[in-house]
């Protein structure tokens, strides 16, 4: 499979119809929770980066010591966009048009031109963390502020050392820009066992053992029966973003994050994230047999792509009494990170 480049998608119009309401999708608007920007090392030291998410131009910078910031991407002066040729002038972003300056709290600082500066201008600053490589930023549709902090993938997986793994960027890392999916849909696979043996290529469809909500988070476990026992731990936070760590024979191999980001319509940037472990024999060194796990990582993802594009949501599905309780409760826990009001 060819990677796609880790850089943002090309602004481009979008058929119209992508703009209203998938056919038999429930809800009106994004839902709330944690969501992937980009990855961290794509803003390197005082790196400035354009990003599209929730329907707005967005730009995500890092200051002097490290800091990343991400602010709404238009100047409030003329209109520039900030992230198409700004730059970082020591701890503040400049605008690439006339070089106005915005400090760390997004306030006018400088107007290298003019005795006064204007701090009541500021930008919209958007609560933005850093984990486990990722950058991740909080949408709320209605301005509140973040309910959870996301927590790094030691937390869930114990033994997870991620100095046993090869560095994640660039090499495990694979950007899907722009298809067309709601982030519940990757979500939802989750509690889907039945699809591996179809979509994935299973030699049988996986088993259920455990599943639960518990507030943002809902957990589930499924084993693969085959030569040697598998089993795939999974827990989603919110919908944006979900972890796997996959075990064989109780020892893990590797580990996942899918990462689904809304961006307009029914667009969603769709982001792989996979660390091997490294050859002990010879550690930062990136073996064929790593290569083609990563390979075959983002090729199985790739797998439900054109089902998502081209499916027709069944909010309520007739469903196997196999399946229907898993699937069930996810979506009832789902509903929870839309807006009251919004499903129709």
């Amino acid at each position: 499979m060819t990677l796609i480049p880790t850089t943002p998608p090309n602004h481009q119009l979008r058929p119209s119809e992508e703009m209203d309401r998938r056919e038999g999708w429930p809800y009106a608007c994004e839902p709330t929770g944690w969501f992937q920007l980009a990855w961290s090392e794509e803003v390197g030291p005082n790196g400035v980066l354009a990003a599209e998410a929730f329907g707005h131009q967005l730009v995500a910078c890092r200051g002097e010591a490290g800091d990343l910031r991400v602010y709404d991407a238009y100047c409030p002066h003329l209109g520039a966009h900030l992230g198409v040729g700004g730059v970082m002038r020591g701890d503040r972003l400049a605008c690439p048009f006339h070089g106005w300056e915005f400090d760390a709290e997004g306030r006018n600082a400088c107007i290298p031109y003019s005795t006064k500066v204007m701090p009541n201008l500021t930008l919209k600053s958007w609560p933005v963390r850093e984990i486990d490589g990722l950058i991740v930023v909080w949408h709320d549709a209605a301005g509140g502020e973040p309910a959870w902090e996301p927590l790094p993938i030691d937390h869930w997986v114990k033994e997870f050392d991620s100095s046993d793994y090869f560095p994640l960027f660039p090499a495990g890392v694979h950007l899907w820009p722009s298809v067309r999916l709601h982030p519940q849909l990757v979500v939802e696979n989750i509690v889907d066992s039945a699809h591996f043996q179809f979509v994935h290529a299973a030699a049988h469809g996986s088993v259920i053992i455990d599943y639960g909500a518990d507030g943002h988070i809902f957990r589930c476990s499924q084993r693969f029966d085959g030569r040697k026992p598998a089993q795939l731990d999974m827990w989603a936070f919110g919908l944006g973003l979900m972890l796997g760590a996959f075990s064989v024979d109780g020892e893990l191999t590797h580990l996942e994050i899918q990462a689904t980001t809304p961006l307009l319509g029914q667009r969603s940037a769709l982001r792989g994230s996979v660390w091997v472990r490294q050859d002990p024999a010879s550690p930062g060194t990136m073996t064929d047999r790593m290569n083609a796990l990563i390979e075959l990582q983002h090729d199985q993802l790739n797998n439900d792509i054109p089902i998502w594009e081209n499916m027709r949501y069944r909010a309520n599905a007739p469903m196997a009494p196999e399946e229907a309780p898993a699937f069930r409760a996810l979506r009832k826990w789902a509903a929870q990170f839309y807006p009251v009001g919004e499903a129709s």
